[in-house]
């Protein structure tokens, strides 16, 4: 497993990639159901396109405005505010096209009230009623990923069940986990009400992640 955060593409890269897209669309869509890359079925019945825009390294609303209009429609953030800006994508997507956005809650909210009163704030920063999918960005904290934080009330099975009733009161559509092993994997399917829709995993040349590919 790698224990990780998502390193933000240099500008020229990540400016090339949005133009290669912008080049490769042939027309703007319509507000309505996301559409343009594709898109695979999720367990609660929500389509995910397959290409998404990470929103690692605090971006700015106008480069994740500017990614929406040249076609994006999955939009990848987080809680982490070190690494990430909820309320500027909120900002960026703020009366445009439908579009699917992910956020992923940090170890330091998990448990029962806590995380609940996370979900509230993303609700909040990202300006949605209801947000596509939300996932557990590790299943605990490790490193400096929690330092200057109290311990979390609870763990990360605490957190899935707060998150199940954040589905249950139609504040969530699927739910998700981000760099989870198999060991953890097995235990929330065995036990979780909501079935896990998503495994978000670190993978690069040299680190494949295969366990976590076979389970």
């Amino acid at each position: 497993r790698a224990e990780r955060p998502a390193m933000p593409l240099a500008a020229p890269r990540r400016w090339a990639l949005l133009a290669l897209l912008g080049a490769l669309r042939t027309a703007s869509e319509p507000r309505g159901e996301p559409s343009g890359p594709p898109a695979t079925d999720l367990l609660s019945g929500a389509q995910m396109p397959l290409l998404g825009f990470g929103c690692a390294g605090r971006l700015g609303a106008g480069t994740l405005r500017e990614a929406a209009r040249l076609g994006y429609t999955l939009f990848d953030t987080a809680q982490a505010h070190e690494w990430y800006d909820e309320a500027a994508l909120g900002e960026a997507l703020a009366g445009g096209p439908r579009v699917f956005v992910t956020t992923k809650v940090h170890p330091r909210d998990f448990g029962a009230e806590s995380t609940a009163a996370a979900l509230e704030r993303s609700l909040a920063r990202l300006r949605v009623g209801v947000i596509d999918l939300v996932m557990l960005h590790y299943p605990n904290c490790w490193g400096q990923l929690c330092a200057g934080s109290p311990p979390p009330e609870g763990d990360w099975r605490a957190a899935w069940r707060a998150l199940e009733r954040g589905v249950a009161e139609g504040k969530v559509l699927s739910l998700g986990v981000s760099n989870f092993g198999v060991a953890e994997l097995a235990q929330l399917w065995g036990n979780a009400r909501v079935k896990p829709a998503v495994v978000q995993s670190w993978m690069d040349p040299f680190s494949q992640n295969r366990e976590v590919r076979a389970w």
